[in-house]
């Protein structure tokens, strides 16, 4: 099987072997800056991750909550503060069904619930 490429505006055809051998040596030759591309990758990659848990969680809450979710105890309506609790227990079998809590839970009720 062959793959191919342009280059210098001509078709070329390389087997796979040959290809795979290409593009390891060039890896090799920009090894450091493959290493530095990873990590801005994974800095994005991260932040993006951080925003999208909070966003799912504040689309629960606003769900289950209203537009201005509070604690249905003592009415604090601080986001970081606020939980979904199972409301006649059985939470832990719950989470051991689902895999387990936190975002996936989560990710459960939005997937479950709000689509």
């Amino acid at each position: 099987m062959f793959r191919f490429r342009i280059e210098n505006g001509i078709q070329v055809a390389r087997c796979i072997k040959c290809t795979r051998e290409i593009s390891r040596r060039s890896r090799e030759r920009n090894r450091e800056v493959i290493k530095q591309r990873r990590a801005v990758r994974a800095e994005y990659r991260q932040e993006y991750e951080r925003r999208r848990r909070a966003e799912i969680r504040t689309q629960v809450l606003h769900h289950y909550g209203g537009e201005h979710p509070k604690c249905a105890c003592c009415g604090v309506d601080f986001n970081e503060f606020l939980c979904v609790d199972h409301i006649n227990g059985g939470g832990n079998k719950h989470r051991t069904m689902i895999g387990s809590g936190g975002t996936a839970f989560y990710w459960w009720l939005l997937k479950n619930y709000l689509m």
